[in-house]
This record gives structure tokens, sequence and C-alpha cells, in this order.
């Protein structure tokens, strides 16, 4: 780990332990866990608790920016500051981020310098994130093994469909003939 981030999250886990004051308890505790596992190198395990914290307090600003940081995508970056501005319009920081987001420069390495903590609940313009996406390997081309299996399938459904529709079409025809 380099030394920029390992200040930034430094940085993020100091104001993540004196973001308890004046908050839900439940929500505090989240923080305290996430600051935590941050401490710990657990990056994942603090995103998953302050997602939650998210989603209990979703009109808490201070929630919201060190959701900022450790989000893995842009666009959950770009997530997060339009629902830090839905908070609090008047931001500085989120506005420049944000602009910054719009015009295509990753925003991943670029620290808030001072992160709001407004408690204050604002209108209900706030979006949750969306839920978290399962890294997928790439679709692989299939091989000539696989294909040729896949038209031996098909052609065996289509051959017993076929059959099928055969005796159908035999038992109405000459069913009704026969008495």
């Amino acid at each position: 780990m380099n030394s920029s981030v390992a200040g930034a999250e430094g940085r993020l886990v100091a104001e993540l332990d004196q973001l308890s004051f004046g908050r839900d308890p439940v929500v505090a505790r989240l923080l305290s866990h996430s600051s935590s596992a941050l401490r710990a190198g657990k990056r994942e395990k603090a995103h998953q608790l302050l997602r939650q914290a998210a989603s209990l307090a979703p009109y808490d600003e201070a929630v919201w920016w060190a959701l900022l940081e450790v989000v893995d995508t842009e666009d959950d970056r770009v997530v997060c500051l339009e629902n830090i501005l839905a908070i609090n319009p008047d931001n500085a920081e989120a506005q420049r981020l944000h602009r910054l987001a719009r015009i295509g420069i990753n925003i991943k390495d670029l620290t808030p310098k001072d992160p709001a903590r407004s408690l204050e609940p604002l209108p209900a313009t706030v979006r949750p994130l969306p839920p978290q996406r399962r890294k997928t390997r790439k679709k692989q081309a299939p091989t000539p093994r696989r294909r040729l299996l896949r038209l031996f399938i098909l052609m065996l459904v289509f051959g017993l469909l076929a059959a099928a529709l055969g005796v159908v079409l035999s038992i109405l025809l000459y069913g009704g003939l026969i008495h």
C-alpha cells in the first residue's frame, strides 16, 4: 500500500472515530466498527458496515463521506457525492469532486480535505447505493467441442419433438378411420 493511500485511510479512520457524537447509537457503533475494520486492513468489512450505516442513516452526510472513501466503483462514488450534495447543496468540496467525476476524472485518490459533519435531515432526494455487484468472470467463447455438444442436444430435442408430433398426428388422422 503506498503512503498516500495509507495516509488517506489513516485520516478516514481518525474521522470515523470522531463521528459518534449525536448519532443513533447503532449508526455510531457501525461507524466505530468500520473504523476498527479499516485499521485492521479489512476494507471490504468497513465497506459493508458503512453501507449498513447509510441504510440506517441516509441523511447523515459524514456516513456518505466515509462511504465515498471505501466504495469500489466510480459510479458508487458519484452516488455518494450526489447524496452528500442532496443533504448539503452548499458543500464546496462535494461540488468540486462531483464536477471532476462528471468530466471523467477518476476521483478515487482525491481525498476530501474537510468532510462536513452535518446531521440535519434534508429532502428525501438521497438515493441508496446500488446493490454490490459480484465480480464476474468474462464469458469465454464456447470451444468447438461445446458447440458440437450444443448442436447435438438441439438435434436430439427437435428430433424428439418431431417424433411426438408425428405420433399425435397419426393418432388424429388414423384413429378416427378405424371404428
